[in-house]
């Protein structure tokens, strides 16, 4: 092999080695950009609104979710059988007792995406004491983005979601965090998070 046949050579490899590069960087952020959009649509986002729907809690009594007379609902869906679910119970509590103190006119509602008996065992067991209800059809889980959990949502009167956070509720930042929402003023005539 001649010398500039290696020189060549080298210079391919080089310039392949850099082509590999490259594409691994747009990969990395073709990447990051699929789970943000998929994250996008596992939850709901500010702006987004829920539908309206009318069920029963598991003691029985009425309870409507996504349309309000006025005021906000702070909504907490879950399982009985989640472990980051029960480990945010603690932090959930917390925020239900300081929304209750702090703000008027948020009703606190608990969804769990499982059947009303074992929510009922659940919620004795861990002494809740917010109203609790299911999903009367699996397509309003759909609806609401509801599919994982633990997910809490802040609804303005119409349905509308003005905050939404996905995951475990164990540090003070994500606490604060939900009750900064609450406090915060709707924007008026615009979508939530714009």
């Amino acid at each position: 092999m001649s010398r500039w046949e290696r020189v060549l050579l080298y210079v391919g490899l080089v310039v392949g080695g850099l082509l590999i590069l490259r594409m691994a960087g747009q990969y990395e952020d073709l990447s990051g950009q699929h789970s943000d959009l998929l994250d996008r649509l596992r939850s709901p986002q500010p702006g987004y609104s829920v539908p309206t729907f009318t069920n029963q809690t598991i003691d029985g009594a009425p309870v409507r979710l996504g349309e309000r007379e006025e005021g906000r609902q702070l909504v907490f869906f879950f399982t009985t059988t989640c472990e980051f679910c029960l480990a945010s119970l603690p932090a959930w509590r917390e925020i239900t007792d300081a929304s209750a103190r702090r703000y008027a006119g948020v009703e606190v509602v608990g969804v769990a995406l499982d059947a009303d008996g074992p929510v009922k065992e659940y919620r004795d067991r861990h002494d809740l004491t917010f109203p609790i209800t299911t999903f009367p059809k699996e397509k309003l889980s759909q609806l609401y983005r509801a599919g994982s959990v633990p997910l809490v949502t802040l609804l303005d009167e119409t349905g509308r979601v003005l905050y939404s956070r996905l995951g475990v509720l164990e540090r003070r930042a994500a606490i604060d965090s939900v009750l900064t929402a609450i406090g915060e003023p709707s924007p008026v005539g615009q979508p939530a998070g714009e």
